[in-house]
């Protein structure tokens, strides 16, 4: 018989939540609070020039490596093509390909934190970061933002993950995974190129973190670990580079001579001031209606988040210690720094100084703050920090109490913006415009400026309603002659075309009675003040006949027939040809036509 006493199996405890669950919890929850944030939005400005040339392109490679003010992107237009072939459900589904990639960058956010640093607790702390930070709002609700920015936060949050796993296995199959993954971002946005020197710079001080080796030795393994690696994304870059400066106008990327000093140290301010706000969950409030940038954080506002991030820096300090300290503090001001001088360098002469507050241009900073800051606290022996043994089995409630902090922290301001991209006028706009234009035959319409919340000046001649309205397919005839033009209006609606501001008129006309009298084998001739270009604002010439007829109008020698109806109205002509002075009206059946003004002014709809 044995001498091993029974012994009662002890009751099997609950389940528990663990780090790992509520890490994927949290990322549930931020995905449902992004779709019901893109619910609130809609196209906006960069967005509608996108579809506007997938509309009137071919689909190729000069399509798809076009100079965009700058930027060269062929997986954002190859996207742009693919929304453009769904009429009427473009924007569902836009906002459905910004989900996958955000779905995937949640999913990244959650491995990386996890492989870096264990299933703990502390885990949870850049992972929130990462997932509830108020910069990621725009570059989500804004389509082109998103379409650069989420595509470079998958290439960063990847290469770090899979440089990771490379490390600990050196498999070839990784290898081609992070040359695909960087490839990934820059077909989206020339700023991967940074990936390598992010995905690096967080090995080393997560390297450097789990030890106390020498700075040198540990920077000298690292770079022996990953010289496949290394040699893998400088061939990649060399050759991105050679395809971006072939296709790029360099000189027209950098700011004019005509930017201040002032302006450029301006910028670095706002850069600074808007990050480390965004990192206390800040600013907690939108601007009116300017939600193209990280809201430009009041006094009040910027005071309390230095004061936050100072006392995250020094529990880092208490719990990492000082070497660690300057290792993430160094990490993330050398991103901070360079993104704010290339923004300086380049992107200034669009909105001056506060242009340098754009969320996207800190993508990589923001994870390398992150991942860093997570590295200095949980560091090989954090776990022996005397601070961290008396918190003991408190950790994860005062984790939680942080999360918490920070998540209500950063869902003020992440609503606010939400708000003010639910106000805007574009979606509106161009949802009354095409149910205006829907199910009736082709129609005449002047391509006018939209609302300014719809595509903004700074867009100049590109702001105009055949931009937003990008469907080729819709029955609309832009700034063609014609006696029936229309025009749409502030809120949408067509609208008959009327004059304002006249900047040129011919005056009366020879005969007191008539204007300018034609007649069958008697034209008139009208000659301009000036010459003028008449392909985006037409010149309006007043008629008056007793029966319908038909005219050939000869603009300085070049012909183009039209109808008119009976009585008093305009005939609108637009030209691509050269400037016009010279105008010869002639009738070519009917009676008698007078040709009772000739003017140019501002198109406007009539009330």
């Amino acid at each position: 018989m044995s001498n091993v006493p029974h012994v009662t199996p002890a009751a099997q405890p609950a389940v528990s939540w663990s780090p790992v669950s509520a890490s994927w919890a949290l990322g549930a929850v931020i995905l449902a609070y992004r779709a019901w944030q893109l619910s609130q939005a809609y196209f906006w400005q960069d967005d509608f020039l996108y579809l506007y040339s997938a509309d009137v392109s071919t689909l190729g490679m000069s399509y798809l490596l076009q100079d965009y003010h700058g930027h060269l992107m062929p997986g954002a237009f190859l996207v742009a093509d693919a929304v453009a072939q769904l009429s009427g459900h473009r924007w569902w589904a836009a906002a459905s390909i910004v989900m996958v990639m955000e779905a995937l960058k949640v999913m990244l956010v959650i491995r990386t934190s996890l492989a870096l640093f264990g299933a703990r607790w502390g885990t949870l702390l850049p992972t929130s970061l990462l997932l509830m930070s108020p910069m990621w709002v725009t570059p989500t609700l804004w389509w082109a933002a998103a379409l650069q920015s989420l595509p470079l936060q998958i290439s960063v949050l990847a290469s770090v993950w899979l440089v990771d796993r490379y490390r600990r296995r050196q498999r070839t199959t990784t290898l081609a995974a992070t040359a695909a993954v960087y490839l990934f971002g820059l077909l989206f946005w020339e700023k991967a190129l940074v990936v390598p020197a992010a995905a690096f710079a967080v090995t080393l001080v997560v390297s450097a973190c789990r030890g106390s080796r020498p700075l040198r030795a540990v920077l000298l393994d690292v770079t022996r670990s990953l010289h496949r690696v290394i040699v893998v994304w400088v061939v990649i870059t060399v050759g991105y580079l050679a395809v971006y400066l072939n296709r790029i106008d360099l000189a027209a990327q950098f700011s004019s001579t005509g930017v201040a000093a002032d302006d450029k140290v301006a910028a670095l301010r706002h850069s600074v001031v808007s990050f480390v706000t965004a990192l206390a969950g800040g600013p907690w409030r939108a601007t009116a209606g300017t939600d193209t940038l990280t809201p430009a954080p009041p006094a009040g506002a910027v005071f309390v988040a230095v004061q936050l991030v100072l006392l995250a820096g020094v529990v880092l300090l208490a719990v990492g210690g000082a070497r660690r300290l300057v290792l993430a503090s160094a990490a993330t001001g050398a991103f901070l720094l360079v993104d704010a001088a290339v923004v300086s360098m380049t992107r200034l002469d669009l909105l001056g100084p506060a242009q340098a507050s754009d969320p996207r241009y800190f993508t990589e900073a923001l994870i390398v703050t992150a991942l860093s800051a997570g590295a200095c606290a949980m560091g090989s022996d954090a776990s022996q920090h005397p601070l961290v043994k008396r918190i003991g089995d408190r950790g994860p409630i005062l984790v939680g109490v942080a999360v918490a902090v920070f998540a209500n922290s950063a869902a003020i301001a992440q609503q606010a913006l939400t708000e003010v991209a639910s106000r805007r006028g574009s979606g509106p706009w161009a949802v009354e415009a095409a149910r205006q234009v829907a199910d009736k035959g082709a129609l005449d319409v002047h391509d006018g400026p939209v609302p300014e919340d719809v595509i903004g000046g700074i867009f100049g001649s590109e702001a105009r309603a055949s931009r937003v309205l990008a469907d080729h397919r819709l029955p609309i005839r832009w700034n063609t002659t014609t006696s029936d033009l229309l025009i749409f209006d502030g809120l949408g609606v067509l609208r008959p075309a009327d004059l304002k501001d006249v900047t040129l008129d011919a005056g009366a006309g020879p005969d007191p009675g008539c204007g300018w009298l034609a007649r069958p084998g008697a034209p008139a001739r009208i000659r301009l003040p000036v010459s003028v270009d008449l392909e985006e604002q037409p010149l309006a010439l007043g008629h008056f006949s007793d029966r319908p007829a038909r005219l050939e109008v000869m603009l300085d020698g070049e012909p183009r027939e039209v109808s008119i109806g009976q009585g008093l109205n305009r005939l609108w002509i637009y030209s691509q040809g050269p400037r016009v002075r010279d105008i010869e009206v002639r009738v070519v059946q009917g009676g008698a036509v007078c040709v009772t003004e000739a003017r140019r002014g501002t198109v406007w709809p009539r009330q």
